[in-house]
This record gives structure tokens, C-alpha cells and sequence, in this order.
């Protein structure tokens, strides 16, 4: 199972958004996708599957801390778009917060070993959302990942959180002796030509990002319709033709 986690630490760059955008090509493009909501906040699980009957995320993750099985059975929930699957966060009401705060510093292979459960059922492709944060919790989550990707906005901070993120992901792989996850791919998120100073960031990251690969996604408003709908946008019609085509790219670059 290939696993993409979308990662950084800043907030409102639209890693939510993206994680369930990619997350819909994938399940459109090649079948079975399961996506796994990191963030406390549980955005996407509002999103998706907004009433959670079983267990959550959190609760796999205090059962392996308990050294129990994670029980996937009653966690994965279908979404409404078919081949698509998530491993739900309760929001306000979770519990994933304290599992972040309390156990997860002791358990770092613990995201690895639900998303290896996953492959064992099946599923071809996980993606991953996380919190602005580089905490436990998401070190155990990039460690579980096959490749990171980094959404960044239109301002002048965006390099400097890229120089610090690439710093940090070196030395979780150095700390933990591990190959993972690997990182070469960033995503100018809700660029808009007409905004000042947009073209020119946009240029600066071309230039200043050696070796990377860059991806730019037009501001869209197919995203707001997808939330109020509870769906992903490849269940919609409408989609902005420059979106359609950077997801189509970025997806095939991936596999």
C-alpha cells in the first residue's frame, strides 16, 4: 500500500482540502483509497463522515499503546464516494489530542502499525491529513509514510517553513534510522495571479527549491461546494479546469 501524508507546520494552507482532493483521485483513478483523518480538529471527518458510530482513531492508538490489537472493524467507515474509506477523528469530542499528549512519544511505529493493517485489508492507497504541528503524534505519522507532500500559501513565510520542515523530516529519518518518508514534492495551494506578489513567491519557490518538484493549484471554489455537500470534489461537477488537471498530474507523478 503506497501511503501520502500531507504535512507542515503551519496553519490554513489547506492540507485538509488537498488530503481529501488527492485522497478522491486516487479512489477515482485506481480503486480501493483509504484516508486517515490526523488532525484533532478532525476536519475531514466532519467533511466525509460526519457521524461517527464506532471507534476513531484515537482509539486504535490507545490500543496499541495498551499492547491490544487495533480494531479496525468497527474504525474504517465507507464515505459516499465509491472506493473511498476513512479512519475517522472525532473533533471537539475525540480523544486524539490526548493520545498526542500523553502516549504517542512512547510509541512511534504506532500510525505504521494501523496503516500496515490496512494494506492487510485490502486497500491500495492511504492518505494521510495532519495538524500544523511536528509533534509525537505526527512524527509516528511521517514514519508510517511512503512520501510527504507540503501544501504552502502566497506569503513571504512560506520558504522559510519549507527550509525548517525539510530540516526537521532529515532528522526524524536520522533519529529513527529510517528511510521514510521520502519528500521531494511541494503544492503552491489557492494561487490566484491576481493577488499581488503571487507570480513572484511562486517564482522565488521555483527557484529556491532545488531538487523539488512543484505543483500549483488554482484558488477554486469547487472546494467550499464539496464541504457543503459532505463529499469530495471529484463527486462534483464544476471544478476549475487548471485543478482537475494539476490533481490529475500530481497523481500520476506519485504512482
Amino acid at each position: 500500500m503506497k501511503t501520502i501524508t500531507l504535512a507542515l507546520q503551519k496553519g490554513g494552507v489547506g492540507k485538509s482540502s488537498l488530503s481529501m482532493a488527492l485522497a478522491g483521485e486516487m479512489a477515482a483513478a485506481y480503486g480501493s483509497t483509504v484516508i486517515i483523518d490526523g488532525d484533532p480538529q478532525g476536519n475531514i471527518t466532519g467533511q466525509l463522515h460526519p457521524n461517527i458510530e464506532g471507534k476513531e482513531l484515537a482509539d486504535l492508538l490507545f490500543d496499541i499503546a495498551e499492547g491490544k490489537e487495533p480494531d479496525l472493524k468497527n474504525a474504517v467507515c465507507k464515505t459516499s464516494f465509491p472506493s473511498l474509506s476513512i479512519v475517522p477523528t472525532a473533533g471537539l469530542d475525540g480523544r486524539l489530542r490526548l493520545y498526542s499528549e500523553t502516549l504517542a512519544s512512547g510509541h512511534p511505529w504506532a500510525v505504521d502499525d494501523i496503516v500496515k493493517e490496512l494494506a492487510a485489508w485490502g486497500f491500495k492507497y492511504c492518505v494521510i491529513d495532519t495538524s500544523p504541528a511536528f509533534g509525537p503524534l505526527e512524527k509516528s505519522i511521517l514514519l508510517a509514510t511512503d512520501e510527504c507532500l507540503t501544501p504552502v500559501m502566497g506569503d513571504v513565510y512560506g520558504q522559510d517553513g519549507l527550509t525548517i520542515f525539510s530540516e526537521n523530516i532529515q532528522q526524524l529519518r536520522k533519529s529513527q534510522r529510517a528511510e521514510k518518508p521520502h519528500y521531494n514534492r511541494i503544492i503552491f495551494n489557492a494561487f490566484d495571479k491576481r493577488i499581488t506578489g503571487h507570480e513572484r513567491i511562486f517564482e522565488a519557490l521555483k527557484s529556491g527549491a532545488e531538487g523539488m518538484e512543484l505543483y500549483c493549484f488554482p484558488t477554486d471554489p469547487i472546494y467550499r461546494r464539496a464541504q457543503d455537500a459532505n463529499t469530495v470534489i471529484q463527486a462534483l461537477t464544476g471544478a476549475k479546469q487548471e485543478t482537475r488537471a494539476e490533481l490529475s498530474r500530481l497523481v500520476k507523478s506519485i504512482f
